[in-house]
């Protein structure tokens, strides 16, 4: 190459020279002795440009072979960024392709890892530079792997490049030079192969686009070094100045797309959502470290497979009907399914699928991404359960809601509180129409119990009656609390409200009841006093009060025991684990005392006969009840009757004759004369005698 730049200029070189000496031989003067000068001059000027135009081409092509270093630099470059980048994708999913047999030789050379080929077109399109640049990938036998700007995307022939020859000896190399590609046009490239990947990588350019800069300002500078060598030096100077910032802008646009690159790696591979990338037939093609983490399909088990082995029975067939009649048309899909996990566990997926359009604008592959809504169904389902019973509290309970924001006098209440109050149940709440149902006689007090916990000064607390449109009194019971801000101010005010009718009138019946009782209780002659669990009176009727000379409300309360059981008839102490009225509240048995002494307030005995009887509820048992009367007449009656008794048996034993007295033929009183006589005692009957 050299040699052809010099033979022009050395031609003209020589004729020049020649020119120069037959100039300056002296031979014999003519007149045309005066233009030799000039011819010297145009000879010396001719050699001067000859030299220059001889600098002139080796300086082009110096810079000709520099511009093609810089190239063949920036093409290793790119070539090195694709193959790095390919090896971080290859390391990150070591655990995934650990799984697939890599396809080798009987040598054990790798001829390519399957796992990774699928992903060689998205790498090597980033290697694409100006119009006919591209990075391919290739195997062991030179056909190249992935898709290319040309067709056909093999060699015509069959045979290998001589790229790709060096390329299978395992030889890295640049040619700047220029060689034939598989479509057999010059182009100028860089290779290398990868035993780690098995493939090869190379990133050629056509070597008419690499040198149309070159040229296009080539020819204009050896034009112009005919005329003015200045400009001829000037335009070598644009051109060393050209390859410098070519240089750099390449250098950039490499180092802008490897970041690019490594983005889009990081991207997909450390996205905490599930991505999932398929083909047009929706095969899929590659997978990030969630989707495995969510399905439980590794990558090596879904690459291949069509989505559907997510699919469950739970989601309609008219959804993914829409899916894919959306993503064919065009558009993103946005919406909810529910799959199923390679364990049988079924979940829930916010999914969004985009199509991806190749340079044509056709659909080439589907990408989408999911993300795991398992613990927000959960939630959902939690919370709808949770209204679900509190609803069926709210309403077992009958309590109807209501609130107020205060800064904008908005108010709410529920369709529950809406009846309390006598209203349709999708009546609008304000404050006016609760006080309209409001019994004239509370309106006062509710107001202003309302207006106190309006301004935030206590808590609402109030029970009031409201008027039905049927003419219907109903009691109401509400209670609410005021939120305030930082500076005390009131925002808004919730409560709660319930219906108390049926209690009042449960109240009033039992007031009722207990006044009949109370009757019932005065009405009877023996006293009858109710003691609790303690000992203590829960209860007395009139005549307990009087036999024992107090008035019913001062025994209320009272210990019993200590008030009218504490000494015995001899004025000794009666402790009370002896009495039998508590000891009734101890066993719970019952107990009769036929005679027994009860002390009055004024300290006098009361000579009586009890009985106490345990009382229970719902099996337990919480007191008892005492019921005595006054048997001192009774007693003096009996006693008296024991004295003739007594006079009347000394009176027959004194007798010689045998007598009896007998009651409806039985014995009552007899002497020893008659026991003597006819074997007969008191009880006996009289008719065997």
């Amino acid at each position: 190459m050299t040699l052809l730049i010099w033979l022009p200029a050395l031609g003209l070189g020589a004729v020049l020279v020649t020119l120069l000496l037959r100039q300056l031989n002296p031979g014999t003067a003519t007149p045309q002795d005066r233009r030799r000068p000039r011819l010297i001059s145009f000879t010396l000027v001719g050699l001067f440009l000859a030299l220059a135009l001889t600098l002139a081409m080796h300086g082009l092509h110096q810079i000709e072979q520099e511009v093609r270093g810089h190239l063949g630099e920036t093409l290793q470059s790119i070539n090195a960024s694709v193959e790095q980048a390919m090896q971080i994708w290859h390391d990150n999913h070591l655990h995934e392709l650990e799984r697939i047999t890599p396809m080798s030789t009987a040598d054990g050379h790798v001829l390519a890892l399957p796992g990774l080929q699928q992903e060689l077109g998205q790498f090597t399109r980033i290697g694409r530079i100006g119009k006919t640049g591209e990075t391919y990938a290739f195997d062991r036998d030179g056909t190249v792997l992935t898709p290319s700007r040309f067709a056909p995307v093999y060699a015509p022939d069959g045979s290998l490049t001589r790229m790709a020859a060096s390329a299978l000896l395992g030889k890295s190399g640049v040619d700047t030079m220029g060689y034939l590609d598989y479509r057999g046009v010059p182009v100028i490239g860089a290779w290398t192969w990868s035993e780690s990947l098995g493939l090869g990588l190379a990133t050629e350019m056509d070597l008419a686009e690499a040198l149309e800069p070159y040229r296009a300002l080539r020819d204009p500078v050896l034009g112009a070094l005919l005329g003015v060598i200045l400009l001829a030096l000037g335009l070598t100077a644009a051109l060393l100045s050209f390859g410098r910032r070519a240089r750099v802008r390449l250098d950039q646009l490499v180092a802008t797309r490897t970041r690019e690159l490594r983005k889009y790696v990081q991207a997909v591979e450390q996205n905490p959502l599930c991505i999932v990338v398929t083909d047009r037939d929706g095969r899929i093609e590659h997978v990030n470290p969630t989707f495995s983490q969510v399905t439980g399909y590794s990558a090596a088990e879904a690459l291949g497979e069509n989505p559907r082995l997510l699919k469950s029975d739970n989601t309609p067939p008219e959804t993914y009907q829409d899916l894919w009649a959306t993503i064919l048309a065009g558009h993103t899909w946005h919406g909810e399914l529910c799959n199923r996990r390679k364990n049988g566990e079924t979940y829930w997926t916010s999914l969004s699928i985009a199509p991806v359009s190749d340079e044509a604008g056709q659909i080439s592959h589907f990408v989408g991404m999911a993300q795991d809504l398992t613990a927000t169904k959960h939630a959902e389902s939690a919370l709808r359960a949770a209204e679900t019973a509190r609803n069926l509290a709210l309403d077992a309970a009958g309590l109807g809601l209501w609130s107020g924001d205060l800064r904008t006098n908005t108010w709410h209440w529920d369709a529950r509180f809406a009846l309390l109050l006598g209203l349709p149940e999708d009546q609008p709440a304000s404050v006016q129409a609760g006080l309209a149902r409001l019994h004239p006689e509370d309106r006062p007090a509710v107001e202003a119990a309302f207006a106190a916990a309006l301004r935030g000064e206590c808590a609402l607390n109030i029970e009031y009656r409201v008027r039905w449109p049927d003419g219907s009194e109903h009691y109401i019971a509400t209670r609410g609390n005021t939120v305030l801000d930082a500076q005390g101010l009131p925002l808004r005010i919730d409560g709660a409200a319930y219906d108390r009718t049926e209690l009042r009138r449960a109240e009033a019946e039992i007031a009722s009841a207990r006044e009949h009782n109370a009757l019932i209780l005065d009405s009877a002659g023996e006293g009858i006093i109710g003691l609790d669990m303690h000992g203590g009176v829960t209860f007395c009727n009139r005549a307990a009060a009087e036999l024992l000379g107090y008035r019913a409300a001062e025994l209320i309360s009272r210990p019993l025991h200590q008030t009218i059981h504490s000494r015995r008839a001899d004025g000794s102490l009666f402790h009370q684990a002896d009495c039998p009225m508590n000891r009734t509240l101890v066993d719970g048995q019952r107990r009769e005392v036929n005679e027994d002494i009860l002390w009055r307030q004024d300290g006098s005995a009361l000579l009586v006969e009890y009985v106490v009887v345990p009382v229970h509820k719902h099996g337990k048992r919480i007191g008892a009840v005492l019921v005595f009367k006054d048997i001192a007449e009774r007693v003096s009656v009996q006693r008296t009757l024991h004295a003739v008794r007594a006079q009347l048996q000394e009176i027959l034993d004194s007798s010689p004759l045998s007598a009896a007295i007998t009651v409806a033929g039985v014995i009552r009183f007899t002497n020893r004369s008659f026991y003597e006589t006819f074997a007969r005692a008191i009880g006996d009957s009289v008719r065997t005698i």
